[in-house]
């Protein structure tokens, strides 16, 4: 099993299946679990997925989707880059009383509408872009908590070194 242009994943690495279970053994080497075999035949995808903790507000995943009989015809696994990962804290401008954290599971718009975002816990948020996204573009980020909205405009590429999301009143 390699990453990232043919590293091999190093031996405990936690590598996560999208049915049945992985564990890195050794460099290189995985031990695949499959799942239960109620529905399970030669055409099951299945998907392994590794994350990368970049720094405290910026992760890479990377991931690699196949068919259960090309993995056992070909038990090679070479995880590409999928996504970009950035998580922080989400306040919009309240003015009386200052910053106010973003509501937990709140609704927040992206436009352009370029990957996605939540809010779990209030005033924290996790926004996931695919790795074909222009880190340059801009986003503008927009919350509605009643009458009034909320924005900020950030480059995906800014949120790696600056992860908050200060929204203002427009």
């Amino acid at each position: 099993m390699s990453v990232a242009a043919g590293t091999p994943m190093t031996a405990g690495a936690t590598v996560t299946a999208s049915s049945g279970s992985i564990a890195i053994t050794a460099d290189g080497k995985y031990k695949y679990t499959l799942p239960a075999p109620t529905g399970i035949n030669s055409n099951t995808s299945v998907t392994f997925s590794y994350i990368i903790q970049v720094n405290s507000n910026y992760s890479e995943e990377y991931s690699y989707t196949t068919t259960m009989a090309n993995l056992f015809s070909n038990p090679t696994i070479a995880l590409s880059p999928a996504n970009f990962i950035f998580a922080g804290t989400i306040q919009y401008n309240a003015w009386i009383g200052g910053w106010s954290d973003v509501g937990n599971n709140a609704s927040v718009s992206l436009s352009p509408n370029i990957g996605t975002i939540t809010v779990s816990p209030a005033g924290q948020y996790k926004y996931t872009v695919p790795v074909s996204t222009n880190l340059a573009t801009s986003i503008i980020f927009s919350h509605k908590p009643l009458l009034a909205t909320y924005e900020t405009n950030r480059t995906p590429e800014s949120l790696k070194t600056n992860s908050a999301l200060q929204l203002d009143r427009q």
